[in-house]
């Protein structure tokens, strides 16, 4: 399998998710146990509705729609039609956003997309492809355990995304220091990176 950091980046669909509600999907939510709560001063449902980054379920299911080839879990900007397609059809099922990943960290804009594009912030962690993503921005602050994270929230934007490079470097140093300490965070091999959010203002919700 490919590594996803050879690519500059891709457009993702991303279902959105209530971490309480909706998950696991198998399982009726009164039997889930030591569910964490976000961060004070938000709810589930605040999160489902205003974070924009690429952690949830990415590429729902939809029966009547063949999804046009992915590299690394994200489809290239030049396929934007056939996605945006794919989007309005999965969008009548489930909360769904239509984003940019862009893994120059925001140095190098992406011109091949439409202006109504626009630079949402930026998420911490890694995305492999579909199988394999992990936000330290979503897990590790805003549903966090340790004060040292969880106060990057009064950082992040109305995106529930960091506002700038120098902010998510920030939180990776945190993190590494952290680690150090043998704290209980995400631990598999992969490389967590600041990763530039592209999207409309607005989306479905």
């Amino acid at each position: 399998m490919n590594d996803s950091r050879v690519t500059s980046g891709g457009l993702l669909v991303v279902r959105r998710i209530n971490w309480i509600s909706e998950l696991p999907f198998t399982e009726e939510p009164v039997k889930r146990k030591n569910v964490r709560l976000p961060v004070s001063g938000l709810s589930h449902e605040d999160v489902r509705a205003r974070y924009r980054g690429f952690d949830g379920w990415p590429w729902p299911d939809d029966s009547e729609f063949a999804l046009p080839p992915l590299t690394n879990g994200l489809a290239v900007a030049t396929l934007l039609q056939s996605i945006e397609e794919y989007y309005a059809a999965v969008s009548k099922s489930y909360s769904c956003d239509l984003i940019y990943l862009d893994y120059t960290q925001g140095l190098r804009a992406p011109i091949e997309l439409p202006t109504r594009f626009k630079f949402l912030g930026y998420d911490y962690g890694y995305y492999v492809w579909e199988h394999n993503l992990f936000s330290s921005l979503l897990h590790e602050v805003i549903y966090g355990i340790y004060d040292d994270m969880t106060g990057f929230s009064e950082l992040i934007n109305d995106n529930l995304l960091l506002p700038n490079i120098e902010t998510a470097e920030q939180l990776h140093r945190t993190r590494t220091r952290l680690l150090e300490t043998n704290a209980d965070l995400e631990r598999n091999g992969e490389v967590l990176t600041p990763i530039a959010i592209y999207g409309s203002e607005h989306r479905d919700s």
